[in-house]
Order: structure tokens, then sequence, then C-alpha cells
């Protein structure tokens, strides 16, 4: 997918911008709106340089938009029906597991809500929601390996799997957030390249299977 930044002042925003710079992947970039499908970024960065790499790596025909709110983390899912009130009606949120147990992390989320989810895999799950006379499909997909060992897991899990495969020299620490920040900053730019690699997709299941959800019902739209 191309993605759309709906705040392209947004640090964040420019942060993607200069990595595909670097990359030689502005092509991943649109000036057009979706208005219909959005990926939320839950906790910063560098969780959106991934999600604009995997969006490139999986499709160029469709488009999404990329939205950094102000709040963070699971105080997201109390404004969510903020963004279906803007017409989105399929909406993706990347959201870091961080210390919570997985079955707590999703029932909060589902209070939030105030409606059940349906459990799509390990850490993917979904739910439709009404608000507004729009209606939405929500797709949560939780950062983190279970067995990778930290303290707290995060979108750095998958970054450093990505790392140990190609040979990188990791930091010793038990926190994936932290260990990631000491590594060179050349070696981070190498190791975001090796996401646009489609073998590599396989570092990123939650991910990927919440945007090849989205993929599919863009595909579905078009038929």
């Amino acid at each position: 997918m191309k993605i759309y930044l709906r705040q392209p002042t947004h640090r964040l925003s420019i942060e993607i911008g200069g990595i595909l710079r670097r990359l030689k992947r502005r092509d991943i970039l649109s000036n057009k709106s979706s208005k219909r499908c959005a990926v939320i970024v839950a906790d910063g960065s560098p969780d959106n340089i991934v999600v604009a790499l995997l969006s490139g790596a999986l499709n160029h025909r469709h488009i999404v938009d990329l939205l950094f709110p102000s709040y963070k983390h699971l105080s997201i899912f109390d404004y969510i029906r903020e963004y279906i009130g803007l017409g989105y009606h399929k909406i993706v949120v990347v959201i870091d597991q961080e210390d919570h147990t997985l079955e707590r992390l999703f029932n909060s989320i589902s209070r939030k809500l105030g409606v059940r989810l349906e459990l799509l895999s390990e850490r993917v799950a979904s739910c439709k929601m009404s608000y507004g006379g729009g209606k939405a499909e929500i797709i949560i997909a939780v950062n983190g390996i279970t067995e990778y060992p930290t303290s707290k897991h995060t979108i750095e899990d998958h970054l450093l799997k990505i790392a140990e495969n190609i040979g990188v020299d990791i930091p010793k620490g038990n926190n994936s957030k932290l260990t990631w920040r000491r590594i060179d900053r050349g070696i981070q730019l190498d190791i975001f390249r090796k996401i646009l690699d489609r073998n590599n997709l396989k570092f990123f299941k939650p991910q990927v299977i919440a945007l090849e959800l989205l993929l599919k019902s863009l595909d579905l739209q078009e038929e």
C-alpha cells in the first residue's frame, strides 16, 4: 500500500519522510488520502517507520491514511469513534503489548470500546462498531514476540529479530526498546531496509495479518 500522511508536519511524519528518502523509497508516499481506511500508530517511533515500510512491502495498488493521535497506547480506544465519524470504515490500530498479558490487554481494549473482540490470532483481534451514522471494522495488531526475552514487548522485538537474522551484534539488555536505541543509526537503517524484502515479513506476523485484512477488504471493494 501507499501511505498518506494525514498530518504531514507531525514529527512522526517528518521522520518517515527522512527514512524513506535515505532508503530511496519515497514512492511509498501518496499525495492523495484514502478517506476510507486508516492505520493508527499507538506508540510513536519506530512503530511509524515499521508500518510505513510494511505497507510499502505488501502492495502499491491501494492507499491507506497513517494517523498519529496525541493520546497514546490504550487511551486511543477512548477516542476511536472520532475516526469513524471522519468516515473511516476500516481502521487498523498497531499497539505495543508493553508489560500487559495479551489477555489483559485485549480485555482492556474491549471494555474501552464497549464491544466484544473476535480473536483472529494470538496477537490480532477485530470488532465492528457504529457511530454517528457510520460503521467501521477495527483491527488491532499487538506488537511483540512472546518468546523474546524482554521486560516489555514492543515493536523493537521484531526489529531485533531481523537484526539477529542478519548477524548484527546486539547489545545485551532485558528491554528490547532500550537495546534497539543502543544500535548504531547506520545499522538501524540497514535493518529498516530489510523490512522491504518480502522474505522478512515473517518477522512481523501480527502487523502483516492486520494489513493484509485491510488489503483484502480494499480488493473486494474493487470487484
